[in-house]
């Protein structure tokens, strides 16, 4: 936070990862960030579009969808509404791996993933 109150970047990006992790347990497991399972979520890209400034305290929303399946990424989209209004946008491209190589995202993760796909998405 600066000397004004406002929430800083990489912060907001912390509110992004946080809600991303829990998110990514529902399709691949409870056990997805134990150290010993080979099966890792790798960040490959992130991309965030600050629409207006944030102040703490501040009570915020956070909503997240799939804009794109791929054969071992997708693309997680996610935004920060402030009383409905849209002030941050993110978008994060994650690749399934499985000892550090890329592996087919099962067609069973597919299904659960499927429920959270964005419609109107424009990715």
């Amino acid at each position: 936070m600066d000397a004004l109150g406002h929430v800083n970047n990489l912060t907001v990006s912390r509110y992004y990862e946080s809600a991303r992790a829990r998110w990514q347990m529902e399709f691949f497991g409870q056990t997805l960030y134990q150290t010993k399972n080979p099966t890792r979520i790798v960040l490959a890209e992130t991309n965030t579009r600050y629409l207006d400034d944030i102040h703490f305290p501040e009570t915020l929303q956070l909503a997240s969808g799939i804009s794109h399946i791929g054969n071992s990424s997708y693309v997680c989209s996610q935004a920060l509404f402030r009383q409905q209004k849209c002030i941050d946008y993110c978008e994060a491209i994650l690749v399934h791996t499985l000892d550090g190589k890329p592996v087919l995202v099962s067609n069973n993760i597919k299904k659960k993933m499927l429920t959270y796909v964005i419609s109107n998405s424009q990715s």
